[in-house]
């Protein structure tokens, strides 16, 4: 019996997460992440290439101890797409399940992309 609990607590261990959203910047400032209460919201804001291609999305979520959440993510016209969010040690990982128009151009979000908490 006393075995059995010892595995048991291991197993509690070894699934127990971080699982939290750090408010901060990420990827270089790609990634604004502010983080009220359990409220996680975050906008995903860059411009690249020649002529220039601007990426704006945003998202909000409530944070919970599930480390993979589904979002929709937003872009500045109002549209939605269904997408993802893994938290990882001090990186997000974003994934868009749907293609997103003019910042797939610049940033391949449907195979999903990782971002590094600024330091």
């Amino acid at each position: 019996m006393k075995n059995l609990l010892i595995v048991f607590i291991g197993i509690v261990l070894i699934g127990c997460d971080d699982c939290k959203i750090v408010s901060g910047s990420y990827g270089d400032g790609m990634l604004t992440i502010k983080v009220d209460d359990s409220k996680v919201n975050g906008v995903l804001d860059f411009t690249q290439g020649e002529p220039e291609v601007t990426c704006y999305l945003e998202f909000e979520l409530t944070q919970n101890k599930k480390c993979s959440k589904s979002v929709k993510l937003i872009d500045s016209f109002g549209n939605e797409y269904e997408g993802k969010i893994e938290v990882r040690e001090k990186e997000l990982f974003i994934q868009s399940l749907e293609p997103l128009g003019a910042c797939q151009r610049i940033i391949d979000l449907n195979r999903g992309e990782t971002f590094v908490l600024d330091e």
